[in-house]
């Protein structure tokens, strides 16, 4: 793969700041322990009951439990709330061992684009356009959830704030962090792209998810984590990633999703077979999008 001057001045910070293998196992065993140590003592805080005078009860904390699919909305955002646990313990470690300012994770010198944030954005909505269309027209109209429309309009600004901070949370450990890392080690693309998308898509394992749909599932994300490291390739900054990680998991637990697959907060839902019956489509549309993308997109000349 030909150099890259954007992708390059991403990497600079990396490259500069004690970037040793050995510093970045020490790096990911602190971010790991912090992560869980915070989850921990938030948890710990919840079963006190020390919050419950803001509606943040006990009760709420073992809702983490339930089955996927039926989690109430307060259960979803406390666990969306976990993932600004991701956030803090990310910036302690890269300030602590690689002594680097967390922005040199997701922006170059020139600062973070928010028009290449938009630009993801607006590939992933016209990504989902087009499968929602083809899912329509092959299984019918999506099922209504039982999910009342006053309970959803409600509570839907938290989750789409906490998304943002969850789906780009992925981001900065993903595409930023992992990916910055391998790259300064060796710039074949199945070090910086491959394997941490594969990571990226393992990270997602969930066993209360029937085995053939979450091996389609795995396979779908890491597909997509591979489309984000090509943006972050071409824009040298993590924005456009974000924007796809961002919208698409709005669209996906706010509005239409899967039985199976679904947290509990989705308007409507495709049958539970969907994920098999589409999958050879998803991949041949996911295909054609990254085809797309690398063809096309030019980031420095847009905007």
């Amino acid at each position: 793969m030909a150099s890259n001057p954007q992708f390059d001045t991403l990497l600079a910070p990396a490259q500069a700041h004690r970037s040793g293998w050995l510093r970045v196992l020490f790096a990911a065993i602190l971010f790991i322990l912090l992560y869980i140590g915070l989850c921990i003592a938030g948890g710990a805080v919840i079963e006190s009951g020390a919050l419950a005078q803001y509606g943040i009860t006990p009760e709420i904390l073992a809702g983490l439990g339930t089955d996927r699919g039926s989690m109430s909305p307060p259960v979803i955002v406390l666990l969306l709330t976990t993932f600004l646990m991701a956030w803090v313990a990310l910036i302690i470690t890269v300030r602590l061992i690689h002594l680097r300012r967390f922005r040199t994770l997701f922006a170059a010198p020139g600062g973070f684009r928010w028009r290449h944030f938009l630009h993801g954005a607006m590939m992933v909505m016209a990504f989902q356009a087009v499968t929602l269309a083809a899912y329509i027209t092959i299984l019918g109209v999506p099922e209504r959830t039982g999910v009342a429309f006053e309970v959803w309009s409600l509570w839907l600004v938290p989750i789409i704030v906490l998304v943002f901070f969850q789906a780009t949370a992925e981001e900065l450990v993903f595409r930023g962090y992992l990916l910055q890392q391998f790259a300064v080690w060796s710039r074949n693309p199945i070090a910086w792209a491959v394997i941490p998308s594969l990571l990226f898509a393992i990270a997602h394992y969930d066993p209360s998810i029937p085995t053939r749909d979450l091996i389609m599932m795995i396979f779908h994300i890491f597909t997509v984590g591979l489309i984000a490291a090509m943006l972050v390739w071409k824009t040298g900054d993590l924005a456009a990633a974000m924007g796809i990680h961002v919208v698409n998991n709005w669209f996906a637990m706010t509005l239409i999703g899967a039985q199976g697959l679904n947290l509990g907060f989705e308007l409507w839902l495709f049958p539970e077979d969907a994920l098999s019956r589409m999958f050879l489509f998803d991949v041949a549309i996911t295909v054609l999008a990254a085809w797309l993308i690398w063809k096309f997109y030019k980031p420095h000349r847009a905007g």
